[in-house]
């Protein structure tokens, strides 16, 4: 059985790594948990710079107001 580090450090290192045809149930949920995870993570960093482009084309709106 895989664990979750193992998983991660794999994806880490090739993006589109998925697991071998004879791996278990178990095997296939740790691994859409890393990457509901490692997506999570990224997700969040987005959301962020996001909010801070938003705010500043708001502000910039009003200024020309």
């Amino acid at each position: 059985m895989l664990t979750k580090e193992e998983i991660k450090k794999k994806l880490e290192e090739d993006h589109s790594y998925t697991l071998p045809d004879d791996a278990t149930d178990e095997d296939w949920d740790t691994y859409l948990e890393v990457k509901r995870e490692m997506s999570g993570e990224e997700d969040a960093d987005e959301n962020n710079f996001d909010e801070s482009e938003d705010n500043d084309e708001e502000e910039d709106n009003e200024e020309e107001l």
